[in-house]
């Protein structure tokens, strides 16, 4: 394990949506309108459609077959099928109500 084998652009669905949820967290706390604007949840979907976005380009990109973090991470069409999946059914249990 002498080399670091650190692709970021393998991860950057899930990067995506560390970072949404970080700053829905950060503004549901300090902001008190943020409830009801529906800011959060806009937010939300606003991750959730960056990470998808991010996955369909790293699928159309070719990047098959790839790995990183020594193995750990690999690209392949199963994962990007997989994290479309999950990344619907995410949006599909944001509450809406709030933004209309």
């Amino acid at each position: 394990m002498n080399s670091t084998d650190l692709n970021f652009t393998l991860i950057l669905p899930e990067l995506i949506v560390v970072v949404a949820a970080l700053v829905v967290m950060l503004v549901d706390a300090f902001d008190e309108r943020a409830e009801r604007m529906g800011l959060a949840a806009g937010l939300t979907l606003a991750g959730l459609i960056g990470a998808a976005a991010a996955t369909i380009w790293l699928w159309v990109d070719g990047v098959n077959g790839q790995q990183a973090f020594n193995g750990m991470v690999v690209q392949d069409e199963l994962r990007m099928a997989f994290t479309l999946i999950f990344l619907l059914v995410s949006a599909d249990g944001v509450d809406l109500d709030g933004l209309g």
